[in-house]
């Protein structure tokens, strides 16, 4: 899989990486959960069941990660994946508080 790296550049990535954990406590869970409520998402900070490539950052680097992501965890990284428009929206909107959220936190 491929990553982004902080030098803006692609990186081809063939380790296997250990699965991250972040506390529920930590300011970044805190802020991501108001951004969350604040753009209609479901709001509960909860344990995904599946592998991200976020285990690089947050495994890895130990860099405080989180995922967020539309659609259905059962249906994540599946043939069957769908996603409606309506979370598609909801994730832009996430997204695009998120930040102000994070200073907030900061």
């Amino acid at each position: 899989f491929s990553f982004i790296s902080g030098e803006d550049k692609i990186q081809k990535v063939s380790e296997f990486y250990i699965p991250w954990e972040i506390e529920d406590t930590h300011p970044l869970v805190h802020a991501a959960v108001e951004a969350a409520e604040a753009a209609g998402c479901p709001s509960e900070a909860e344990y995904w069941k599946f592998y991200t490539n976020a285990s690089y950052t947050g495994g890895h680097l130990g860099i405080p990660t989180i995922g967020f992501g539309p659609g259905e965890e059962s249906e994540c990284h599946t043939i069957n994946e769908s996603i409606a428009l309506k979370d598609i929206e909801k994730a832009v909107e996430f997204f695009t508080l998120l930040p102000s959220f994070i200073r907030k936190y900061a």
